[in-house]
């Protein structure tokens, strides 16, 4: 952005000559001053840098139409804001592992980011549960603490079948970044032999003996 400075009546052009100064620090920032009625703009030669403290300084001997010189001079500073996020987000961590086996028909999947998620992105489309046969397993998508997905089957998965987890590009940061590429993983529940059994004994213990 260029730097604007508003008098209260138009300024000589030429009294405006190494009279309005910007530094980042001990530096001078390079540009050119204009004039345009009561108006001074000094736009730099380069772009401002990000997250920079800048001072401008107007010195004394501007000047009016009529020769009358500013009487003292004027110091100030801004900042300028921090560059924009341009790093793509990654996956931190998931459950179940890669290829993990023997995972409880009743879990959910969870993926972790390392960094803030849009909720938008977060959906079914982005994030998808499937059978080795491509089958969409459907359920609900949702967000926790910003960075935290979750997705929670409508039912049970079955027994002693493989799944494939596939997080798309779709998936963007808060400042629009997407993922680099898609993300895709499997792995395997558990057998029914392996899951609890149901226990139909509902007589009530009784002691049989002290000794």
């Amino acid at each position: 952005d260029n730097i604007t400075i508003t008098f209260s009546e138009a300024i000589q052009p030429q009294s405006i000559i190494n009279k309005i100064e910007v530094k980042a620090g001990n530096s001078i920032v390079n540009g050119q001053a204009q004039t345009l009625g009561n108006v001074v703009t000094f736009k730099p030669s380069t772009p401002l840098n990000h997250a920079t403290s800048y001072t401008v300084m107007v010195k004394t001997g501007i000047k009016d139409l009529a020769g009358n010189a500013l009487a003292s001079g004027s110091t100030w500073n801004f900042t300028t804001i921090a560059a924009p996020d341009t790093t793509a987000p990654r996956i931190d961590s998931f459950y179940p592992k890669i290829n993990q086996d023997n995972v409880s028909v009743a879990d959910n999947i969870t993926i972790s980011f390392n960094e803030a998620i849009d909720n938008k992105t977060v959906n079914n489309g982005n994030i998808k549960v499937t059978t080795s046969t491509g089958s969409n397993i459907s359920g609900d998508v949702y967000l926790l603490n910003d960075n935290v997905t979750i997705f929670k089957p409508s039912d049970n998965l079955s027994y002693s079948t493989n799944y494939t987890v596939t997080v798309s590009t779709g998936i963007k940061d808060k400042s629009g970044n997407s993922l680099v590429s898609d993300t895709s993983w499997k792995f395997t529940t558990m057998s029914s032999a392996s899951s609890p059994k149901n226990n139909s004994d509902t007589e009530i213990p009784e002691l049989v003996s002290i000794s």
